[in-house]
């Protein structure tokens, strides 16, 4: 299989939360209102719990059954083949009988080498997910901030976004905001959800909670 020795498998898992996280019902419930955007930004400093909100999110019990396509971002994943390379084993994962046709143009244009090839990558993706997603499914994107200023992996993002089935639903966890060409369009059509620093960050309530049951200590 194409360039398998390059994947690192801990990117396609939520990582798990800290042991002493203190449950936040109120984020959890905002992030599920993700299931009627076609795109969430999650944006806010480091600190803020993004990351944690997200894994909780994605390992936890909800209501409906949801899908999870989970891929943790670093700073080598602004080469645009080993982007693709990572989201399509991240889709591979959660269904594994997903047809090989995307990783098959992939091995193709890494043959070839000539732009814009990883368009039929992207598409062929984006049938494989028409045909195959029949429930909810989040693609979480965590540190998506890392490949901001690499424009091919952020155009082939917005095209997947753009393009995707309905049920698909894209959530990019940043601490900055990021350069989607699309991104003003989505907004206009409502298309997208915002949840900012503002909201992540603990209210009254949630501090003295977090003081009572974990640190036991009444403020």
């Amino acid at each position: 299989m194409y360039r398998q020795n390059i994947i690192v498998r801990t990117k396609l898992v939520p990582s798990r939360p800290p042991q002493h996280t203190m449950p936040r019902p109120r984020i959890t419930q905002r992030l599920l209102e993700a299931q009627n955007h076609r795109l969430t930004i999650v944006q806010a400093g480091t600190g803020y719990g993004k990351s944690t909100a997200l894994a909780t999110l994605a390992t936890g019990e909800t209501q409906e059954p949801l899908h999870f396509v989970w891929y943790r971002l670093e700073a080598e994943d602004s080469d645009v083949q080993s982007f693709l390379l990572h989201l399509l084993h991240g889709f591979g994962i959660t269904f594994p009988n997903l047809s090989a046709a995307p990783l098959a143009e992939l091995e193709a244009w890494g043959q070839q080498r000539q732009p814009p090839s990883w368009t039929a990558v992207i598409d062929s993706l984006i049938n494989e997910l028409a045909n195959e997603l029949s429930q909810p499914t989040f693609l979480v994107l965590d540190d998506a901030h890392q490949i901001n200023d690499s424009s091919e992996p952020i155009r082939i993002l917005d095209r997947l976004i753009g393009l995707a089935p309905d049920n698909l639903h894209v959530i990019l966890a940043t601490r900055y905001p990021l350069a989607l060409p699309s991104l003003v369009t989505w907004r206009v059509k409502g298309q997208m959800l915002e949840i900012d620093q503002k909201e992540l960050a603990f209210t009254p309530a949630e501090i003295d909670a977090l003081f009572r049951h974990t640190y036991l200590h009444s403020l």
